[in-house]
């Protein structure tokens, strides 16, 4: 076996899809790290410079110990620079493949991949998603066995220092099922350089200046419809006008040097001819001596001056070329056209604003149609609509860059660097400046990068119209509007790069656009960073938008923690209501009267806020932003703006706490889920679609006292979300895949977002204390031993075995047996809690006496804890009457309490003729029932 493949831990996991290559490269894929596959395994490794040709270059490979793997074959890591974030993955498809709404996405971890993960949706913060579409992927339909390659790239950022673990996962949505197909592992070292051999050293000529950022810039094709959009078009508008005036001007001064070039000459000739009749009067002169050196002398200061003046307006500038050029610049309303053909500018503004109001006025009455809702129609009225739009903006921009501008741009940079080149030469070369072989010489290296740019900029122009005309979902073409590689805003050309933003040379030019020397059949896939985007914009129709009533058009704005309505979505102005606060809403997906892919938003005085988006994919991403936006919201801002008693009289009106009821006379207070007190986190729901959605995750956190949003292992405040049900204690998602990993017979974990809790399970929150359960979980924890936000998952894994699984730091109980059955004779559910995680035993035998009277003999009968639990009931009181519920009981199997198989013809065990004698209430029977046969693996029919 080779060093190949003993440093490339790879294992294939399905049969549908397999990996041949994949490359790591730089940013400008001027240099790779390229592994190669065979029968599933790697069989080479290579560096190559690609810069100039393909170079393998002679280094030695680094590689780490694969110490975090059971993959016992490929005990050595591959080092990769972390500067080679961009990723190529060449595939087989084995076979034909129905890939009709199917996807594949591409997971990046630090640890072994987690199917939850994706289940769940949400993310570990050291885990990055990318998806693609299999209708995105150039595959030809019946065909099997089929090659595609698809890019990607991982945060360098996240990832340094660290192994990084990618995995494909084919997802179904009629199954609702993830399949992975393959894993791999390489390390990404801490380094800002990953390749010395073979880097261009040589200097340009003239070094260039600009960078890859300004490029962006410069060559910005924003199409999604909004302020940003409209403030481009205004720019255009306002910048064409201005540019026409000096585009005409320049003409009619070239115009003007012609008809002097002419006047010049008729004077040299007029100049010469009187001269000669002054010397004729001049008897002893030689006249016709002198007429020649005269006429001579003239010529050799006039011929160069003409001829060069003439070359320059024949071949530098010539008029026709400035005629077809100044045709692609529209002309102020109602002034003459200087040249035939121009358009008037308003003509053509009049026309978008039509189709723009004609498609908004279609949209709202096709979303507001609850029986037809055609997705085809949809995508047609999108296509002619994203169409007008590109072909307004285009038309525009080619005021500024069309082929015959650019052709007098590049004739005019010619000509400087000939006449520099020619210094005093007298007359200029102008077969140098036809030889077309030689063409590029006379542009230096910052104007041969800009029409070089330039070019691919239209070429890319050319090609987005095509992809639009040819989308087939909506999905489609609203990642292809979103993600296509000329929509730069201003906040993405700042963060894309990922490094420093370097210079652009002829070596690295396609760094603009991001992709260099792709192969046709090569596809790029879509980040899905949902557990990190808090800040979100668009156009939503709003209930009561605009001040007016109804459904309307407005531009909503997602911002640090805030969300605000603008009534002008053109420009992002007029703000028609105050910001709100998302911490101090609740927010879920409804369907409100006919319309579908709503959301509403409601704030803690009663307010109701209600959205339309045009597809439940852009709902999804709306409450996810959301959601996100009120775990990040500065709390000292808010209560800066909202007044500490002011945000706590809010809070208040929220509550509606129920009651508690023992069997005995003992009151208890509980939180029904739906409040909070915490001002760090948003109780926002996103999977639901009830009006009456339960938040348990601020149930949970309404206690600030409980630090049950501080993660009770590492005390990470990232994604507290989960919860161990039999521990009473919350998680975040890092620990809580540790605790999975345990086994639900250890502890039993649920998503305070994602999972149900009902009945017992759902009155449990109410004592959840991270406070609580550390006072007697890590009483014997030596400080050093705690964990911290940042560990390694391998130690976090074996602190988290040591707590809860040998009791190492727990406080000790020599007699916690007695302990725990006084607990359950209080019903005193943080004791009862405490107790068994201590040691105590949930399946110990107990003797109770059956005889209710006072007066009559003991009588002791042998029974289980969990059976005696059944007569210690509680009582909820809810606005729709009473429940009984049997939350200890309920605790006692969820630490690993036996309920025996309930049985009405036994005699051996408790059964309906016999239970009365423990003073069982019908209630506790059917629990008991309903609980026994879930432990079976049954349905019963009153759970």
């Amino acid at each position: 076996m080779d060093l190949s493949s003993l440093s490339f831990p790879y294992s294939q996991k399905s049969d549908l899809i397999s990996l041949s290559k994949v490359s790591f490269t730089n940013i400008d894929d001027s240099f790779r790290y390229t592994f190669e596959l065979q029968n599933g395994k790697c069989s080479v490794i290579t560096k190559t410079e690609t810069s100039s040709g393909t170079k393998i270059l002679e280094e030695p490979l680094e590689f780490v110990q694969n110490v975090d793997s059971d993959n016992v074959s490929a005990p050595l890591l591959t080092k990769v620079p972390a500067t080679f974030f961009k990723i190529k993955l060449s595939l087989y498809i084995n076979g034909f493949l129905n890939t009709t709404d199917r996807a594949i996405y591409i997971l990046k971890s630090r640890k072994s991949p987690d199917i939850h993960q994706l289940q769940g949706g949400s993310l570990l913060p050291s885990t990055e998603l990318s998806k693609i579409n299999y209708q995105s992927l150039p595959l030809t339909s019946g065909e099997k066995d089929q090659k595609i390659v698809i890019n990607d790239t991982f945060s360098n950022s996240l990832f340094q220092g660290c192994s990084l673990t990618i995995s494909l996962w084919d997802y179904d949505p009629t199954e609702n099922s993830y399949t992975q197909l393959f894993q791999f592992k390489v390390y990404v070292e801490e380094t800002n350089d990953g390749l010395n051999a073979g880097e261009d050293t040589k200097q340009p000529t003239e070094p260039a200046t600009t960078k890859v950022s300004d490029f962006r810039k410069a060559f910005n094709f924003h199409l999604e419809d909004g302020p940003e959009f409209r403030k481009i078009l205004l720019t255009y508008e306002s910048e064409v006008l201005l540019f026409r005036k000096s585009f005409v001007g320049f003409s009619e001064e070239i115009k003007l040097l012609e008809h002097y070039l002419k006047r010049v000459n008729n004077s040299k000739s007029r100049i010469i001819d009187y001269f000669n009749q002054v010397t004729s009067f001049q008897k002893i002169l030689p006249r016709e001596r002198i007429k020649l050196e005269f006429s001579s002398s003239l010529d050799s200061l006039f011929d160069p001056f003409n001829h060069n003046v003439r070359f320059l307006l024949s071949r530098v500038l010539p008029a026709t070329m400035l005629q077809k050029a100044i045709t692609y610049v529209p002309v102020d309303s109602g002034a003459n056209a200087d040249f035939l053909g121009s358009v008037e500018l308003s003509h053509i503004k009049k026309q978008f604003e039509a189709r723009s109001k004609d498609y908004y006025s279609w949209l709202n009455k096709y979303l507001s149609n609850e029986k037809e809702r055609p997705e085809l129609k949809l995508l047609a009225k999108r296509k002619t609509f994203e169409l007008s739009k590109f072909d307004y903006l285009n038309q525009l921009n080619m005021a500024f860059n069309n082929q015959y501008l650019n052709q007098i741009l590049e004739n005019v940079f010619r000509f400087i660097r000939l006449s520099s080149v020619q210094g005093a030469t007298i007359f200029i070369d102008t077969k140098a400046f036809e030889d077309k072989s030689h063409e590029s010489d006379l542009l230096s290296d910052e104007y041969t990068i800009y029409f070089n740019i330039i070019s691919r900029f239209n070429s890319e122009k050319h090609q987005l119209r095509q992809l639009i005309e040819a989308s087939r979902t909506n999905e489609e073409l609203s990642s292809l509007i979103a993600q296509n590689r000329l929509n730069r805003t201003t906040e993405a050309t700042d963060t894309e790069l990922k490094t420093e933003d370097p210079i652009v040379t002829k070596s690295n030019m396609d760094m603009v656009f991001q992709r260099s020397s792709e192969p046709d059949n090569a596809v790029t896939a879509i980040p899905i960073n949902t557990d990190q985007i808090s800040e979100k914009s668009g156009i939503l129709f709003t209930l009561g938008g605009q001040g007016k009533q109804g459904w309307h058009k407005e531009w909503i704005v997602l911002s640090r923690g805030r969300l605000m309505e603008y009534s002008d979505w053109r420009l992002g102005k007029s703000q028609v209501k105050k910001p709100i606060d998302i911490a101090l809403t609740s927010v879920k997906a409804v369907n409100h009267d006919r319309r579908q892919y709503c959301f509403q938003i409601s704030t803690s005085d009663g307010h109701h806020h209600t959205f339309q988006t045009f597809n439940e994919e852009e709902r999804s991403k709306w409450l996810r932003a959301l959601y996100n936006a009120g775990q990040q919201v500065d709390t000292t801002k808010l209560r800066e703006d909202h007044g500490e008693k002011q945000v706590r009289k809010n809070l208040e009106r929220r509550k509606n706490l129920g009651r508690l009821k023992t069997a005995g006379n003992h009151v208890v207070n509980t939180i029904i889920p739906g409040q909070t007190h915490d001002l760090s986190v948003s109780p926002v729901s996103i999977h639901s679609k009830q009006e009456s959605e339960m938040d348990y995750l601020a149930a949970v956190r309404f206690n600030p006292d409980d630090l049950n949003n501080i993660c009770a292992d590492c005390g990470s405040t990232e994604a507290v979300e989960w919860v161990s049900i039999n521990f009473l204690t919350v998680f975040c998602v890092r620990c809580s895949s540790s605790h999975r990993s345990l086994g639900s017979h250890i502890t039993r974990i649920k998503s305070l977002k994602l999972d149900k809790f009902a009945n017992e399970t759902e009155a449990l929150l109410k004592y959840v204390s991270n406070r609580t359960a550390n006072n007697y979980l890590e009483s014997n924890l030596p400080a050093k031993e705690k964990i911290s936000t940042n560990v390694l998952d391998a130690n976090r894994l074996e602190f988290v075995k040591r707590k809860y699984v040998f009791k190492s730091y727990s406080e000790k109980y020599p007699d916690a047996d007695n302990l725990l059955v006084r607990a359950i004779q209080k019903i005193n559910v943080p004791d009862v809690a405490k107790y068994l995680a201590c040691g105590a035993d949930p399946n110990m035998i107990i003797k109770i006496n059956v005889n209710k009277a006072k007066e009559e003999p003991s009588q002791f009968r042998t029974v289980t804890l969990f059976e005696y639990s059944l007569r210690k009931l509680i009582e909820v009181d809810t606005p729709v009457g009473s429940k009984k519920l049997f939350v200890v009981s309920e605790l006692i199997i969820l630490n690993g309490g036996k309920a025996e198989k309930f049985n009405s013809n036994s005699d051996t065990q408790i059964n309906e003729d016999n239970a009365s004698e423990l003073g069982l209430s019908e209630e506790a029977i059917t629990y008991w029932k309903a609980r026994s046969l879930r432990l079976q693996g049954l349905k019963s029919p009153t759970a």
